[in-house]
Parts: structure tokens; sequence; C-alpha cells
């Protein structure tokens, strides 16, 4: 299973233009395959009396700084995501022609700006999911039903506890969207554990084998300047052993085919399985012309290339030639060809 690594500048960036380009060189550095911002108008986000307005005026960009970090992701090969609040973050995001917008949680009710994103241009969604309700999930999606939406399960708690990341809600999540018939969503998991946590490189792989095919990790330069968001952040060289534990585990996790019969093996364990199986062996001799019943038979390994290993296979079949205690039983030695 394919999994994406988004680095989370988030809010990162400070709003200074030169500190978002080098945060998105560095996720280039660090392997990720995109980088995803916050745009932060004050106006959008909250009233002039909250207590982190004059916080969020500050983290305010020029749309050519935020044009200045999409040009510079695409040159790094990098997708770019930005977090939309409110019409005029969104309305950049379109001008800018991004690949995602993410929608925070604290706008899964926002109906109004639900609507406004199903009616862009901008095709997937990454909407946020932490302390949200199902039944609130239901009524974003019916308003995204146009959109590919990632549902992202995690929240920051400054820290958040690892008993608190409940990653098992995920797989909770997926069984109560195919229930719904919801073949747009797809899953993710936005990781914030604590950045002095000894699994902090680690704990999303949990997530990934709940079936979240996104994980969100936060990208910072350096721990030691505390930069905006910095709580569950990693550096560069971090975020890239990081990124690569992660398809390390989605390749080890795989895909399960179902309607296969071989349900997706590779051929590793296709091999594997070829060598280990054992063989149909005669028991008994057995003449020819009787008919196999079980009591004739065992299971043994054997170097015959073509001997069956299904004892289905030669039960009530009638023996084409005499053979002889521990002889492995092939397709030829029965009146109907077996496999």
């Amino acid at each position: 299973m394919p999994v994406e690594i988004i680095a989370e500048i988030a809010q990162g960036y400070e709003g200074d233009p030169g500190l978002g380009r080098l945060l998105t060189r560095a996720a280039a550095r660090a392997e990720a395959d995109a980088v995803k911002c916050q745009v932060v108008y004050a106006d959008e986000l909250a009233t002039e009396d909250y207590q982190y307005f004059g916080l969020f005026r500050k983290l305010e960009m020029p749309d050519a700084a935020w044009q200045a970090m999409r040009e510079l992701a695409r040159e790094e090969g990098l997708a770019f995501y930005l977090d939309v609040f409110g019409h005029a973050s969104l309305a950049l995001a379109e001008r800018l022609a991004v690949e995602a917008v993410g929608i925070h949680s604290t706008d899964l009710l926002n109906t109004r700006l639900l609507a406004a994103v199903e009616r862009s241009t901008i095709p997937r969604v990454f909407l946020g999911v932490g302390g949200a309700m199902v039944t609130e999930v239901d009524e974003a999606l019916a308003l995204l039903k146009g959109k590919a939406v990632v549902l992202i399960h995690g929240f920051q708690a400054y820290p958040t506890q690892n008993g608190d990341n409940q990653i098992a809600r995920i797989g909770f999540l997926r069984r109560h969207c195919e229930a719904k018939g919801y073949r747009q969503v797809t899953f993710g998991f936005g990781d914030h554990v604590p950045k002095d946590d000894a699994l902090r490189l680690y704990l999303a792989g949990v997530a990934i084998g709940q079936g979240a095919a996104v994980i969100e990790k936060h990208l910072t330069l350096a721990s030691t300047l505390c930069l905006e968001d910095h709580e569950a952040a990693v550096n560069p060289d971090e975020f890239r052993v990081f990124a690569n534990a992660m398809r390390v585990f989605a390749e080890a996790l795989g895909e399960v085919k179902e309607e296969e019969l071989l349900l997706g093996m590779s051929e590793g364990e296709q091999r594997y399985r070829r060598l280990t199986r054992k063989h149909v062996v005669a028991d008994c001799p057995i003449k020819m012309g009787h008919r196999i019943d079980a009591a004739m038979l065992t299971l043994k390994r054997s170097p015959a290339p073509e001997a069956v290993n299904d004892l289905q296979r030669v039960i009530g079949r009638v023996a084409r030639q005499d053979m002889g205690k521990n002889q492995p039983i092939t397709s030829h030695c029965v009146e109907e060809a077996c496999r």
C-alpha cells in the first residue's frame, strides 16, 4: 500500500517568506512527498479581542510570497497544499492552483466554507476530524461529495499524549465510510507526537496499520529555534528517517486483494508457498484402478515439481497406475487432471 508523506509546516513559517522557502526546501531534502501550510488571515480566524489575534496578524503574508513558495515546491518536485480558513484563503488556493486544500476540524461545522470548497476547482480535500463526532463527519462529507476527501485523524494538545491518539478510530472511520458507501474517501493521520518522545519517528506506523494512506508530520528547521508549531515538529534529518520508516511500514503492510485467490501475494511469498507446501503422497501401495480414499494418502514434502498439494483434488479419484508408498501424486496418476 503506497503512503503519502506530508511535511506539515502549519504556521512554522511565522509570516516570513524567506523562512517559508527554507522550510519548503527542507521538506524536499527530507524526502517528503508534499508540503502543507496554513494560510492565515487574522480576520478569517478570530475576532480582534481574541488572545491570539495579534499573532495571527503577524502570520499574514502577501500573495507574492505564497506564489514563490508554490513555485519552489514545484521545482523541488513537491505537491503543495494549503490549509484554508475562509473565502479569502480559499480564493488564494484557487489562484495558486494547489493540488489540495486542508480544512481544519475547527471548520468542520462551517457549512458556508465547505460549500465554497465543493464549488471550487480544487479536486482534493484533507478534512481534519480530530475532536469530531461521527454525525459531524457525515454532514461534512455530504457537502463535499464531489471531492476526493482524505479524513485526517489526529489533534495537537501541546503535547498530545500517545494514549490520546486513539489511532484505532481510523479503522472505525474506514468501516463507517464503507457502510455509508462513501467511495471518494480515504484516510490519514496527523502526527503530533511530542518532539522529545522516543516514538516520535515511528508511532505513526500504527496508523498505516489501520489503513492510513496519508501521514502528516510537522517539520521545523531546528527544535531549538522554537518556531511556531515546533512542539511536535522534527528537523529535516529526523524527518527523512521518519519518511523512510513510514514507507517501509507501508511496504511491509502490503495490500490484500480479496478478489484474487493469491490475496495479493508477492512473488517472494508465492515462492515461499511453493517451497514449503507439503505434497500429497501415497501412504500405502495403491493399485491401478482403485478409487483413492483419504486413508491412502498423507502429506509430505518431496522434490516432485508437479506434485499435487491439495488432498481434496485426489480423494475420490481412480488411480491410473500402480503407486508405491511415499510416491508423490501428480495429475498423471489419477483419472482426472488435478492441480
